[in-house]
C-alpha cells in the first residue's frame, strides 16, 4: 500500500512538473508573440511619424529655399539696377568733369587768355589795307574799312565756331593767318556798301560821321554809286 502511494505521489509530481514546463513554454510563446506584434506596430508607428515629420520638413525647406531664391533674385535685380544707376551717375559726372576740363582748356588756350588778340586784329587790319589800298583818316576808311573788317571777322568766327576772334585757340592761329592771307574782298564791295548807305540815307538813318563821308565820296565820284 505504501509503495502504491509513493508511486502515485511520484506520478503527481511528474505531472505537475510537466504542467509547469508547459505553462512556462506557453507564457514564453505568448510573450514573444506579443513583443513581436508590439515591435511591428511600434516600428510602423515610428516610421509613420518620422515620414510625416520628414515630409513637413521637406515642404518647409522647399518653401524656405524658394523664398531665399526669390530674395536672392530680387537682391540681384536690385543690385543690377543700382549698378546701372551708379554707372549712369558716374558717366554723368565724368561728362561734367570732361566738359569742365574742356571748357577750362578752351579758355586757357585762347588768344584772349594769352594776350594775343591784338596780334590777330593787327593781322586782319594789315590784310585789309594791303588788299584794298584803303588808308586811315580817309572817307573810304570811314565807309568801307569797318565793314570789310566785320565781314572778315564773321568768316573767321564761322569757320572756327567762336563768338569773337579773341576766343580763337592759340593752336589755330597759324592756320587762321593762312586763311586770312587767302582772303580778298568782293571786287564790287564799294558799290555794294554805297547802295546800302543810300537806302539808309533816304530814310534819314545815316549817322553823322557816315553821312559826311558818304556825301563827300559822292561829290568826289560825281554821284556814282
Amino acid at each position: 500500500m505504501n509503495e502504491f502511494n509513493d508511486f502515485k505521489n511520484e506520478m503527481i509530481n511528474i505531472n505537475n512538473e510537466s504542467n509547469e514546463k508547459m505553462a512556462e513554454l506557453f507564457n514564453n510563446t505568448i510573450k514573444n508573440h506579443v513583443e513581436r506584434i508590439f515591435e511591428e506596430k511600434f516600428n510602423q508607428h515610428v516610421h509613420e511619424l518620422v515620414a510625416d515629420k520628414l515630409e513637413k520638413f521637406e515642404h518647409s525647406l522647399i518653401k524656405r529655399i524658394d523664398k531665399d531664391n526669390q530674395n536672392i533674385h530680387d537682391r540681384i535685380n536690385q543690385a543690377g539696377e543700382y549698378v546701372v544707376e551708379l554707372e549712369s551717375k558716374i558717366d554723368k559726372e565724368f561728362c561734367n568733369v570732361k566738359d569742365d576740363t574742356n571748357y577750362v582748356k578752351s579758355k586757357v588756350d585762347t588768344l584772349e587768355f594769352n594776350g594775343r588778340s591784338n596780334e590777330l586784329a593787327k593781322f586782319i587790319h594789315s590784310k585789309i589795307h594791303k588788299s584794298t589800298g584803303i588808308k586811315k583818316d580817309t572817307d573810304e576808311y570811314t565807309l568801307f574799312f569797318g565793314r570789310l573788317n566785320r565781314e572778315l571777322q564773321k568768316e573767321i568766327k564761322d569757320k572756327y565756331g567762336i563768338n569773337r576772334y579773341g576766343l580763337l585757340p592759340v593752336s589755330e592761329l597759324e592756320d587762321c593767318k593762312k586763311y586770312i592771307n587767302n582772303w580778298f574782298p568782293l571786287s564790287n564791295y564799294k558799290s555794294k556798301y554805297m547802295q546800302e548807305y543810300r537806302k539808309r540815307d533816304d530814310k534819314g538813318k545815316l549817322p553823322c560821321t557816315l553821312k559826311k563821308a558818304y556825301d563827300r565820296y559822292l561829290d568826289i565820284h560825281e554821284g556814282v554809286v
